[in-house]
């Protein structure tokens, strides 16, 4: 398992280092492309157009690469303090080539799929802000969630003397 965590991390490090390259030539970009916006240079006006298109895909373009940034840095901060691997939500393994995939996934598979199942019934916005779930969503996680958050729910709910 240690050799594993470590190629992951040297992954996770690497990636970084791509994505801040990235960001420092997205950077360098923008710099030179304002001073063009803002004296328009002569472009005509469909030039002008292409232009805006592509300051704005390129400003789309950073927002992504901080994303990606951040969800690394957390990732790597879970790596180093023996968290990483588990899902945020049932506390279960994430599997390896899963993480081998997505090296910075913070939920199982199973997770996933039903945040995602969630997010498009536009009802998972705050749904598991630290299981302090309405009992609609409780209810709605016994019968259709993931059997291992499914298994967690009940194990905290037991604890809390919800059941």
């Amino acid at each position: 398992m240690f050799r594993e965590q470590r190629e992951l991390e040297t992954r996770l490090e690497q990636m970084r280092k791509g994505i801040i390259a990235r960001m420092s030539s997205g950077k360098q970009t923008i710099r030179e492309n304002t001073g063009k916006e803002i004296m328009g240079s002569g472009l005509e006006i469909g030039e002008f157009s292409v232009f805006q298109i592509t300051s704005h895909l390129n400003f789309c373009h950073m927002e992504s690469c901080g994303t990606i940034l951040a969800q690394l840095d957390d990732a790597l901060k879970r790596l180093r303090n023996g968290a990483y691997g588990f899902c945020a939500l049932c506390d279960e393994r994430i599997g390896m080539r899963r993480l081998r995939v997505i090296p910075f996934a913070v939920h199982c598979r199973e997770c996933q799929e039903y945040l995602e199942r969630c997010k498009r019934r536009q009802s998972a916005e705050s749904t598991f802000q630290d299981f302090a779930l309405p009992s609609q969503a409780r209810e709605d996680l016994r019968m259709n969630g993931p059997a291992c958050l499914q298994k967690t729910l009940a194990m905290k709910q037991q604890n809390e003397g919800l059941i």
